[in-house]
């Protein structure tokens, strides 16, 4: 797949900025899958030149769509 920043299996953070909701801000989530081409057109902030993640961030929010610049791979304290 071009373009994949990141794979799936990887801890993710979420970032503090507009399009993440503020109660999910520096999240940790899980990417459990990534969506390009037609799979991914009906997303209307979607930029086609870029893949979609799939991110597991709790029960509740377990299979959400996220843009590659809304989150950070999460490193280490």
């Amino acid at each position: 797949m071009k373009n994949v920043k990141y794979k799936i299996g990887d801890l993710v953070k979420l970032k503090i900025i507009d399009t993440v909701p503020s109660h999910l801000h520096n999240s940790l989530a899980l990417i459990s899958d990534i969506v390009s081409g037609t799979r991914a057109n009906y997303h209307l902030s979607y930029d086609t030149t870029k893949p979609i993640y799939v991110l597991y961030v709790n029960e509740h929010c377990k299979e959400l769509f996220w843009e590659e610049e809304e989150f950070e791979l999460a490193t280490k304290a």
